[in-house]
């Protein structure tokens, strides 16, 4: 009996022994996809600060989860002044209803995609926005927020109508000079 003692014991040391390694490896394992992740999450930090679009991530519950500096520069605002705020709760009520239509249809679109052309007074002035928002969903369907991408297009919408202007002050100047 206390050699079948012995060897129970030695084989639950052993035991718990091959435990502790496979604890250990899966530690050191953790620790590797923890440092992967956050070089990940770094190198996307850095990327999405340094595109000139501004990119506003929301979490499933609808509250802003991240805003890149691009964003800040557009809006006029401190991302802090924005993170876990509902959008719909910080613009005019007419803006209010734009987003909420575009949430609404992004929600239960099958394109989880919505763009529009947006006028926005702010606080820096009058811009002109293209508002790009994707819905986010795992590969089983679930939803787990969206992304909102949009550019300011005020420079280029001002470049647009010089270009149609100098056209027709072309054109005026060639139908006066045929006569002559």
């Amino acid at each position: 009996e206390l050699g079948m003692l012995v060897q129970s014991f030695n084989t639950m040391a052993e035991d718990l022994e091959y435990s502790q390694e496979r604890l250990n490896q899966a530690n050191r394992d953790l620790a590797i996809q923890n440092e992967q992740l956050e070089e990940r999450r770094k190198y996307m930090e850095v990327v999405l600060n340094n595109i000139t679009s501004g990119v506003i991530s929301l979490d499933k519950t609808d509250k802003i989860s991240t805003v890149n500096k691009a964003a800040e520069e557009i809006l006029g605002v401190d991302a802090h002044a924005l993170i876990g705020y509902n959008p719909l709760e910080l613009y005019q009520k007419e803006y209010a209803a734009l987003l909420k239509e575009g949430v609404e249809g992004l929600k239960n679109s099958a394109e989880n995609q919505w763009q529009k052309q947006m006028d926005l007074n702010l606080e820096n002035g009058e811009r002109k926005l293209l508002v790009n928002a994707v819905a986010l969903k795992t590969s089983y369907g679930e939803d787990i927020g969206m992304v909102i991408v949009f550019e300011d297009i005020t420079e280029l919408d001002k470049m647009q109508r010089m270009a149609a202007w100098r056209e027709v002050a072309r054109r005026i100047a060639h139908e006066i000079k045929n006569p002559l």
